[in-house]
């Protein structure tokens, strides 16, 4: 089960208590499918996928909010639209891979973190149409896991206290990089990788979620969440 909060917003930081709106964006439920959801006056009934994603294999999640409309799309496809006056209310602290629920149907209750690789995250200004989301999704062209390689990556320990080693296996050294990515988007560190086994200094950051991309050339090989406590 990989379920969890892709991408979630509430009105305080996380791991916080006392927060009286929360939402997830984009998550997954108990049952594996994809929900999406942008504040527009009610709880329910959530967008909610057919098919499940909890299958080991890339999928490319769209949400779309045009003032008076959201569109989830799900792998190309029109998981559904809701009419309804969007409003963001005070919730003003936001962040990936983790969000807080309490008392929406299938998934739990409290701070849900997402088991699960996400890459290629991207905030737009402006309501995409589908011809757009089409593009994106052409353009990204998903493939399973176990394509890439993920099995011969290892980044650990995780949790971490600040210091996060990488193995990587000797045939991808030569080209290989790292990116180190903060809950917002935000790249906080690139670097070359010249061998088998690195150590990563993360200490100077503050304690929460980050991300860390290892790429050998321009193709990305693995994209891991690292939780610094």
């Amino acid at each position: 089960e990989k379920a969890g909060i892709l991408i979630g917003e509430q009105n305080v930081e996380i791991y916080n208590s006392g927060s009286n709106h929360y939402l997830g964006l984009l998550y997954i439920d108990t049952s594996g499918k994809l929900r999406g959801k942008i504040w527009n006056g009610f709880k329910n009934p959530v967008l909610t996928s057919t098919p499940k994603v909890n299958d080991n294999k890339w999928h490319h999640a769209v949400i779309v909010g045009d003032v008076n409309n959201l569109t989830l799309y799900l792998d190309d496809k029109l998981v559904g639209s809701q009419a309804g006056e969007i409003d963001n209310l005070d919730m003003m602290e936001n962040q990936i891979g983790i969000g807080f629920f309490e008392g929406w149907v299938a998934v739990n209750d409290g701070w849900n973190q997402f088991k699960g690789d996400i890459d290629d995250i991207r905030i737009y200004k402006r309501a995409l149409t589908t011809k757009d989301v089409s593009d994106m999704f052409k353009e990204s062209n998903p493939v399973s896991i176990s394509q890439i390689g993920k099995e011969q990556i290892d980044v650990y320990p995780n949790p971490s206290e600040g210091l996060v080693k990488i193995d990587i296996p000797q045939n991808i050294v030569k080209n290989a990089s790292i990116k180190v990515v903060n809950a917002n988007g935000q790249i906080l560190k690139e670097n070359k990788l010249d061998a088998i086994s690195t150590e990563l200094d993360l200490t100077r950051y503050a304690k929460g979620i980050y991300f860390i991309m290892v790429l050998s050339g321009n193709n990305i090989m693995m994209t891991n969440k690292i939780i610094v406590k």
